[in-house]
């Protein structure tokens, strides 16, 4: 029997019966197919790690100008070798021995920002006349990282909980070379949820470049997502796996503790392979299943700024994203009316300004334009702790809109103990044509209040927020989710 055949008979039959409510045939893939929560969670504790070494390493001010050198002097207290100096450091060992000294300044602030050591260059006179020398110490810090993350971002289907474990290693091959690896699972159902992520970062000081390596794969079973209204009449599984592999390099413009400036040039690859099957129960009683697997290939350039200062945090990227593929009956099957080949003009703004009596007040900002209609893996999506608080993660996507955030937070109440004041707020709209079959426009809001407690000596984070939905879906009648609780332990 055809797909289009059996859901017929089912909305039929569900109509005759009273219970087709809520029920939407025709839909993307389930939320929680195709997400991989262990790559996203990795790659904000590695970019936690470089702010925080950033912070703790202040700033490098040295003027654009050229000296020669004599000697340097090595002071090291760890493994490093001369050779691995040479290289995390090239603008000392010149051939001519004229040092750029902005360009060290850099290869410096690079060094210090990879968390794994402490590097400081002291200028004084040599013996020869007209010539300096350098005093490089190079103190090592802890290389190995860990982290043990427990959060309520799952779903009614996989159990509320994740859990989250993370390693870090911030200088693999003593070149602060970094490689990172996390897995996620549910507690409350183990087998259901498996998630694993790997990330790889290797610097290229010369150049003052870094190559950005990130995998994930996730294996995930949702089981039945009928409707409890259904039961005994209809059973609609679904399961699936996930795969993520991107390949970035940065090419840095300007870097120092104030600011930098970067161009990201980018290759991703994502492949969703989703299994379903209904087993109706009422008037004709038939099994089914279909699978459905695509993958998008997307090739991206991004420009991205940050800025930092005694009192505020601004950052911005933009960019676009343009697809490689040509998926024609495949991505029809998944979003039906979907385009081919899609090109994404995608952006983001964060800014955090800290008050002389200790509040800080943030904003964060998130868009994506599109003339195209995107299949779903590339599409934008809202809702859950990250972007619109109160609503399930990614309880609507959409080819384009805009996602925003602002926050209030307390001077510390205590040590580490602040309170927080909340407005979330996302804005989706899909380029409908004569195939699709989903929303035109959809606002979604909350505001809430919530907590952050940050002990940096044990390592324990605990996060928590209660949302109240202001704008809800339209149409629908959608889950909450009120809380989002996040406790981390860091060592």
């Amino acid at each position: 029997m055809t797909e289009a055949k059996y859901m017929g008979i089912i909305g039929a039959a569900l109509m005759l019966t009273g219970t087709c409510q809520g029920v939407s045939w025709g839909a993307p893939v389930p939320v929680g197919v195709e997400q991989n929560e262990a790559g996203e969670r990795l790659q904000r504790e590695q970019q936690e790690r470089q702010d925080e070494a950033a912070r703790r390493n202040g700033e490098i001010n040295l003027k654009n100008i050229v000296v020669p050198i004599e000697q340097v002097e090595i002071h090291a207290d760890g493994k490093m070798t001369e050779r691995e100096i040479r290289y995390i450091l090239p603008e000392l060992y010149r051939k001519n021995g004229q040092i750029r000294i902005h360009r060290l300044a850099q290869q410096l602030q690079m060094a210090n920002e990879s968390g794994a050591a402490v590097f400081h260059a002291d200028f004084h006179d040599s013996a020869v006349p007209g010539k300096l020398a350098v005093t490089l110490t190079v103190k090592e810090l802890s290389s190995q990282h860990g982290a043990i993350t427990v959060s309520n971002t799952g779903n009614e289907y996989t159990g509320d909980w994740r859990t989250t474990a993370s390693f870090i290693q911030s200088n693999l091959s003593s070149r602060l070379d970094s490689l990172g690896v996390a897995w996620v699972t549910s507690p409350e159902k183990f087998t259901d949820v498996q998630q694993g992520a790997l990330s790889y970062r290797y610097m290229t000081p010369k150049t003052l470049g870094t190559w950005n390596l990130n995998a994930s794969y996730s294996n995930v079973d949702l089981g039945n997502i009928a409707s409890s209204n259904l039961a005994g009449i209809l059973e609609y599984t679904a399961k699936g796996q996930g795969t993520n592999v991107g390949l970035h390099y940065q090419k840095h413009l300007a870097y120092t503790a104030k600011e930098r400036d970067s161009w990201d040039f980018g290759i991703d690859y994502q492949r969703s392979n989703s299994k379903y099957s209904i087993t109706f129960q009422a008037f004709i009683p038939f099994t089914d299943a279909w699978t459905q697997d695509y993958h998008v290939t997307t090739a991206s350039v991004d420009f991205q700024h940050l800025e930092r200062g005694r009192q505020h945090v601004f950052y911005w990227d933009a960019g676009v994203a343009s697809s490689l593929d040509n998926a024609g009956k495949n991505y029809q099957a998944v979003t039906p009316g979907s385009d081919n080949q899609f090109t994404a003009f995608r952006g983001n703004l964060i800014y955090q300004y800290r008050t002389k009596t200790n509040w800080i007040l943030g904003t964060r900002w998130q868009g994506q334009y599109t003339q195209q209609h995107l299949v779903s893996l590339a599409q934008m999506g809202a809702g859950g702790a990250r972007t619109v608080r109160g609503f399930n993660e990614r309880a609507i996507s959409a080819d384009k809109g805009i996602l925003g955030n602002v926050e209030i937070y307390t001077p510390e109440i205590c040590r580490g103990l602040r309170l927080l004041a909340f407005v979330d707020f996302a804005s989706l709209a899909n380029n409908l044509n004569a195939n699709t079959n989903t929303f035109g426009n959809e606002r979604i809001a909350s505001a809430g209040i919530g907590l952050r407690y940050t002990n940096e000596k044990s390592g324990l984070g605990i996060s928590l927020d209660y949302a109240k939905v202001i704008d809800d879906i339209e149409g629908t009648d959608s889950s909450h989710r009120r809380w989002n609780v996040n406790c981390s332990y860091r060592f």
